[in-house]
């Protein structure tokens, strides 16, 4: 059964927004030790856009996917964790910045990881994970793989959810 057009657009929206800026960053420089890395290899604020609209699309399709269940604030806590990372993308500051995008990155990251669990799609953070572990342990950019599985397991069960 197909459970929302807005939430299938919204998602389609969301992984065509970061596949073509990583695409188009890692034709042009590799593989960014992380994500918000890609701000100082040459992208600066069109990160923060890129952020700033994933965040906006996955909250629309996860608010329509959540509706009427109690953890539904977590899709608001998640899309203010990825805004505030693109908010404050200089996380090599020592400042205050540097504690916005960290403490963002990791509201995003758990929030949006909850929301998937508690969704029923358990098993995507317990495949995804351990295989960017895998990959992690091959390269140097640890962080980039481990952002990577929380962004597939989060579109992948957005995809789940549309289509149950």
């Amino acid at each position: 059964m197909f459970e929302s057009l807005i939430a299938f657009y919204a998602t389609q929206v969301s992984v065509s927004l970061l596949a073509t800026y990583l695409v188009y960053f890692i034709g042009k420089k590799g593989v960014p030790p992380s994500l918000s890395a890609s701000f100082y290899g040459g992208m600066g604020y069109i990160f923060t856009v890129m952020c700033f609209l994933v965040a906006i699309s996955t909250a629309v399709g996860l608010f329509e996917l959540t509706a009427g269940k109690w953890y539904q604030f977590l899709v608001f806590l998640a899309a203010v964790g990825l805004g505030f990372v693109g908010a404050a993308p200089m996380f090599k500051n020592l400042g205050m910045e540097r504690k916005v995008h960290v403490a963002g990155a990791a509201l995003c990251g758990v929030a949006s990881q909850a929301v998937v669990i508690l969704s029923g799609y358990w098993y995507l953070p317990v495949a995804l994970f351990p295989a960017a572990l895998i990959i992690a342990l091959r390269n140097r950019n640890h962080v980039f793989w481990f952002e990577m599985a929380a962004f597939a397991s989060t579109f992948a069960a957005m995809e789940l959810m549309t289509f149950k």
